[in-house]
């Protein structure tokens, strides 16, 4: 009878040290990052919710809205890649 009593209470002994030690674990872990969403995500989120959409469905419009919006603002606040020819500063060579 002792024996049994022993055994089992080592064995809750283990178990709970286990269950400690798994704690102290995850405890030591750093807070996930949250990364700040952009206002074309939470737009298109927004949109998404509004259709109803879920799933792949979901996944693919808010793909294709993101890459609008990303179009959009590119096409509308990039700025010329090179100089206008009339920039050209010819080389003083004699």
């Amino acid at each position: 009878m002792f024996k049994r009593i022993a055994l089992v209470t080592s064995a809750l002994m283990l178990a709970a040290g286990a269950a400690g030690a798994a704690s102290a674990a995850t405890a030591n872990k750093p807070a996930p990052v949250a990364h700040p969403r952009s206002q074309a995500s939470l737009q298109c989120s927004a949109q998404a919710d509004a259709k109803g959409l879920h799933g792949k469905a979901r996944v693919a419009f808010r793909h294709d809205c993101l890459r609008k919006a990303k179009y959009h603002k590119a096409s509308h606040s990039r700025a010329p890649s090179r100089p206008a020819a009339n920039d050209h500063k010819p080389d003083k060579r004699t």
